[in-house]
């Protein structure tokens, strides 16, 4: 696996400029051009019980720390009830009976995707890159978010994918997945996202923008969990409405800092793509998806 885990960052070397919001405006996120506006994204940089001032906040931009260490995933004591499954490399999962999407990208995209667009459509199949087969999803940033969609099979569900970026992970805040309530508008309903803040994966809830940092420290990189340009990660995550939690797993290894024990929601959609609030352009290729009841395994 390929997750830099980073120390301290030093006394002003390293944070991006701080950003006041213009006259008039929220300290957050843009709203999108959707018609329902009244509750539209706010990004207010809040982590891990500690609100972050709007000055606080950074608009872009990374910064390489100069020391890493090994990150810490097993700190904490998390739920042990979706241990690591026994999968050989390369087991095909589709024929599963938990395994209710199973998805290579291998040629068009299936019907069952719905695309939710802010912006111009920005998702394709690429054949340029994949994690396995030929061919991957290819979504480009072009607007406030280019996602797909497609129902999840309970509440409490597992996902894996494969993902990886043209570039390292930013000081902004955007989401890379998520699922939520409703059929995929992001201003309706309650939305759980996965994605980067402050340089590291962090997990974010849309109703009172409550964020969890994988350091578990909104000034700090110190065990933070991080995913690197042109690299294949394996992402995993429980969303689980009923039992109030949510866990997720990088490479087989459980981030303990993003487990979430009070969390609920009625999860009816799960989203792909990449929904951007502070951060710069970038390029986020999709593969080897696989949705169901138990948890999948990377391959």
């Amino acid at each position: 696996m390929r997750i830099v885990s980073l120390s301290l960052l030093a006394a002003f070397a390293v944070l991006a400029p701080a950003c006041l919001p213009a006259e008039g405006e929220g300290p957050g996120e843009p709203s999108p051009p959707s018609p329902d506006t009244s509750d539209a994204e706010r990004d207010i940089g809040r982590d891990v019980g500690r609100d972050a001032s709007p000055a606080q906040e950074d608009t872009g931009g990374t910064s390489v720390p100069d020391t890493a260490v090994t990150s810490d995933a097993s700190s904490g004591a998390p739920d042990t009830s979706d241990e690591t499954p026994d999968v050989a490399s390369g087991e095909d999962v589709c024929g599963r009976a938990d395994v209710t999407v199973c998805d290579g990208f291998e040629g068009a995209l299936d019907a069952r995707y719905r695309e939710i667009n802010f912006g111009p459509s920005a998702v394709s199949i690429d054949t340029t890159r994949a994690h396995r087969g030929a061919s991957s999803v290819k979504v480009e940033s072009m607007g406030f978010t280019q996602m797909l969609a497609t129902p999840v099979p309970a509440s409490r569900f597992h996902v894996r994918l494969y993902l990886m970026s043209d570039t390292p992970m930013n000081m902004g805040h955007n989401t890379f997945i998520n699922a939520g309530e409703g059929d995929g508008d992001p201003n309706h309903g309650e939305w759980v996202r996965v994605g980067e803040h402050r340089q590291q994966l962090e997990l974010n809830r849309k109703s009172d923008d409550h964020e969890l940092l994988s350091s578990g420290d909104y000034d700090s990189l110190e065990g933070a969990t991080q995913l690197m340009e042109d690299t294949w990660y394996c992402l995993e995550v429980l969303y689980d409405g009923p039992g109030s939690q949510v866990r997720v797993w990088v490479d087989d290894e459980e981030v303990s800092k993003l487990h979430a024990t009070d969390w609920s929601a009625d999860y009816e959609t799960f989203k792909f793509g990449y929904e951007r609030y502070h951060g710069p352009d970038k390029t986020i290729w999709y593969d080897d998806l696989a949705m169901g009841t138990e948890r999948i395994g990377c391959l």
